[in-house]
């Protein structure tokens, strides 16, 4: 296992979690699967370029790494620092066109794709996102999606919007449990259904480079992992950090 930004929970040593002979990166199913109930991880990032991150659930029980080739992230269920670790056999791949990135299971299996809205004055406006999660019914990526239109039998997820304190000029977060420190890497994110918007999804940085992301139906574990590799290239731009 690659080391952990110091001041985190740290990772057992795989040999001491027997995580291998339990057929960890060997089911598939414990990545894809909707879970039932609300999922507490951590997203890592191990350098400054932005090009190799981890996240892992905090009761050690899965984890996924992702390294930044060009302008494709690959995701494994392995890391280099593992004997079978081969750069070669990544499962999924976050492709960044711009500012939408998809994500496909290998073959070419669409999963799903984020649209990141970037502000231009941090005083006046956020940055946004969008996910589709395809859910099976979309076989490429579609060119437009928000509210007032996705594909049906897709779920479609945008950001809570934050709360903006004038008189302190910051931005606060309606649900900031669990958040520790200022960032725009801190979102919401809500599922639209009967034109409310449920939360499923919170990501808030606990310290430079580690982020708390927690998730819950109908986000997977794979989903959440491209949702914090998305901000990767949110940072890139806007410089904040």
């Amino acid at each position: 296992m690659l080391p952990l930004p110091v001041q985190t929970r740290k990772m057992p040593k795989l040999d001491l979690m027997d995580l291998i002979e339990q057929g960890f990166g060997q089911n598939m199913s414990l990545y894809s699967e909707i879970p039932s109930e609300l999922q507490y991880c951590q997203f890592h990032k191990y350098h400054q370029k932005n090009d190799e991150c981890m996240i892992f659930k905090e009761d050690y029980s899965i984890y996924m790494y992702a390294k930044k080739y060009k302008n494709n992230w690959q995701i494994y269920t392995r890391d280099p620092s593992d004997s079978q670790f081969d750069k070669e056999n990544f499962e999924w791949i976050l492709k960044i066109e711009d500012d939408v990135l998809s994500l496909w299971k290998k073959p070419n299996q669409f999963i799903s794709v984020i649209k990141i809205i970037h502000c231009s004055n941090y005083t006046e406006s956020y940055n946004r996102m969008r996910l589709l999660i395809s859910n099976g019914k979309l076989n490429n990526v579609p060119l437009q999606f928000d509210s007032d239109y996705y594909p049906n039998g897709c779920d479609y997820i945008s950001t809570i919007p934050p709360i903006y304190n004038s008189k302190k000029r910051v931005w606060h977060m309606q649900d900031s449990e669990r958040m520790q420190k200022a960032s725009k890497r801190n979102f919401l994110l809500g599922l639209h259904c009967n034109e409310e918007k449920k939360q499923v999804l919170k990501m808030g940085k606990i310290q430079t480079g580690v982020f708390i992301v927690d998730f819950k139906e109908p986000i997977n574990f794979v989903i959440a992992f491209s949702v914090a590799l998305a901000t990767c290239d949110l940072k890139s731009r806007i410089r904040d950090q």
